[in-house]
């Protein structure tokens, strides 16, 4: 078992605290690229292309292995924090304070640092990996768009006119929130891109 860091935004910690978040996807870096008609995928660390014949963990994801982990191994969740200088008790630890948390009183006074420097000792929240897979990112649906955090209500079209997502549909909500992360990044919805699927469950005791 090992532990690797993942980044959350703020509202997917809120998600992951209300048990609504159990799936993350996370773009395949390097994208399968076609070859001859055949998929390949590049193994990850090695360099040796692949034929990329299957999605499950058993015969994809422990060749072209997965940054975040396999099924078993903890996430710890790096999400925006802030450390209170505490001048009044030198010889205890700082308090720590979370921007998901709403009652953190006036978030004003606190200059939030970002996720991608939360050290390991300040992170409040461990997962563990049930289950990954391989897909392309247009594949969720709409029960995996709700297990990704998103509410709403899943009797509402995917789009209410052309280029446009519902906000009350949870895969729709999922679309704006993918692309507002990634498609600066070059891997907009419409591109399709290759993601990994990672389902985790909370681990209360840590």
């Amino acid at each position: 078992m090992k532990y690797h860091p993942i980044l959350m935004s703020t509202d997917m910690v809120r998600a992951i605290l209300d048990g609504r978040k159990t799936q993350t996807r996370r773009v395949l870096k390097p994208q399968p690229t076609l070859t001859g008609g055949v998929r390949i995928a590049t193994l990850a660390g090695t360099g040796e292309r692949w034929p990329f014949k299957c999605l499950t963990y058993k015969y994809f994801a422990s060749k072209c292995q997965c940054p975040y982990g396999r099924p078993g191994d903890r996430l710890w969740v790096r999400e925006s924090f802030y450390v209170q200088p505490d001048i009044y008790r030198p010889d205890k630890p700082s308090p720590i304070h979370y921007k998901a948390d709403e009652d953190t009183g006036c978030l004003e006074d606190y200059v939030f640092k970002p996720s991608i420097f939360m050290p390991r000792w300040a992170s409040r929240i461990t997962l563990e990996i049930t289950r990954i897979r391989a897909e392309r990112v247009q594949d969720i649906s709409m029960k995996d768009a709700i297990a990704e955090g998103m509410a709403g209500s899943a009797w509402e079209p995917l789009t209410a006119s052309p280029g446009e997502t519902t906000a009350l549909n949870p895969k729709g909500k999922f679309v704006n929130l993918w692309d507002s992360i990634n498609a600066k990044r070059g891997y907009p919805w419409e591109s399709n891109p290759w993601v990994w699927v990672i389902e985790f469950k909370r681990l209360e005791s840590e």
